[in-house]
């Protein structure tokens, strides 16, 4: 089947198995890295701690700081978490 036409892909001319006299192997997802794990590396964190000095919010922060406490809230909402319980199994399944 060639993808071809739809995508301008021709999917013949890609190896398929086994090593390919002359052709390298391309990995174009890391293999630890995960959708969520490359969202947050978009995220700007240098004005995000710059404006945790600006409002001194540190002095706020309990036990969770302010970067672990978004990067949670952002896990519960791309995850559809509906509790905390949700939130904490989900975050901790990953915590590698």
């Amino acid at each position: 089947i060639s993808l071809y036409k739809p995508h301008g892909i021709d999917s013949t001319q890609l190896p398929t198995f086994g090593d390919v006299t002359g052709a390298g192997e391309i990995n174009t997802v890391q293999p630890n890295t995960s959708v969520f794990q490359s969202i947050l590396k978009l995220l700007p964190w240098d004005a995000f701690n710059h404006a945790i000095e600006q409002h001194a919010a540190q002095d706020c922060a309990r036990t969770f700081t302010h970067r672990s406490h978004l990067v949670a809230m952002l896990y519960a909402q791309f995850a559809g978490a509906v509790s905390l319980r949700d939130i904490e199994a989900g975050l901790h399944s990953h915590a590698n």
